[in-house]
């Protein structure tokens, strides 16, 4: 199956582009795995990339 695929880029070419977060979210929380989980990045990659046809880490073990 063929599939066109459209590359963008972001580029930011002066510091000032750079803006400030807009909102404070107290719901949300950011934080590492202290333990790696295999099974967890792949179920990540495959539910998040499915859509945009992420294949290429699929064989690894």
């Amino acid at each position: 199956m063929l599939v066109d695929i459209t590359t963008y880029y972001l580029e930011m070419t002066t510091p000032t582009a750079l803006r400030p977060k807009r909102l404070e979210r107290s719901d949300l929380a950011v934080t590492q795995a202290h333990i790696p989980s295999p099974e967890l990045s792949r179920f990540l990659y495959t539910a998040v990339g499915g859509r945009w046809y992420w294949l290429d880490r699929l064989p690894w073990t």
